[in-house]
């Protein structure tokens, strides 16, 4: 599907799934087939090649559909021929109202963990989203026990405002609870940042004798080489022509020369 990429559909994301999966088809030019605006010719009205192109693009955008479905939601999809046919199971499998549509809901609602590595705001997104499609089912679940449902499935991290309301005289509702999340969150954000800032001049502090040890290793390393240089004037280890000791002899040797050529002018 060329370099695009959307999040794989599972049990509890066909929302999301959904609006990026038509968007990516449209972009693919493919969604006719899957909408069923373009329906596959008829044999008498139409050539054998234009049926045979039609049953190639829908080929395709059945492609496109089982490579972004989670290996979980694709034996839901079995016998499905056309594009246009997943589309359809794949929807009738979320907005069913059965037994077994009601138990992956609340599934999720209970058994779902957020991670330290999620955004606070996706993840609560979600978890409302099932409520309401829950409710939207007549089943309803006690405000109570769903602000103690969202509380809990927070990582460790948020150890803190679990224990503080824990230790409260009284629950707060669902939003007042909801905001409490987002403020700790965007608190704990603040304070990494301003860690960062922090840090940076210690880090400077430690870049100096860094960079003072390296001087000092690159001194030692060219006090060491020295050894193995041979001095092309005099033939001498130890040395180069710039600091050839005969290269001061001799222009000492020349000025006592011309000194002497100067006085017996004078």
């Amino acid at each position: 599907m060329n370099s695009v990429c959307i999040e794989m559909l599972s049990e509890d994301n066909y929302d999301i799934w959904k609006t990026q999966m038509e968007a990516l088809l449209i972009k693919n030019e493919r969604w006719e087939y899957v909408s069923g605006e373009k329906r596959k010719p008829e044999l008498d009205t139409s050539s054998k090649a234009a049926q045979e192109e039609w049953s190639t693009a829908d080929r395709k955008a059945k492609a496109d559909l089982i490579l972004s479905i989670s290996p979980s939601v694709l034996e839901h999809i079995g016998g499905c021929e056309t594009a246009r046919d997943v589309w359809l199971k794949l929807e009738s499998i979320d907005t069913s109202k059965g037994p077994m549509r009601k138990t992956s809901l609340l599934k999720q609602l209970t058994l779902h963990r957020m991670k330290d590595d999620d955004d606070i705001r996706d993840y609560m997104s979600k978890f409302f989203d099932t409520v309401s499609k829950l409710e939207a089912m007549n089943v309803g679940i006690n405000k109570d026990l769903l602000a103690i449902m969202l509380l809990y499935s927070l990582p460790e991290s948020y150890e803190n405002i679990k224990c503080a309301i824990e230790l409260s005289d009284e629950l707060p509702n669902l939003d007042t609870l909801k905001v409490k999340i987002l403020e700790e969150s965007d608190a704990r954000t603040q304070g990494n940042k301003s860690k960062l800032r922090g840090t940076t001049p210690a880090r400077r502090a430690q870049w100096k004798p860094k960079k003072q040890k390296a001087d000092k290793d690159k001194k030692e390393s060219h006090e060491q080489n020295k050894f193995n240089v041979k001095c092309c004037r005099c033939r001498k280890m130890g040395h180069r022509v710039s600091e050839c000791g005969m290269k001061a002899d001799k222009d000492k040797n020349e000025e006592d020369e011309s000194i002497n050529i100067l006085d017996s002018f004078i």
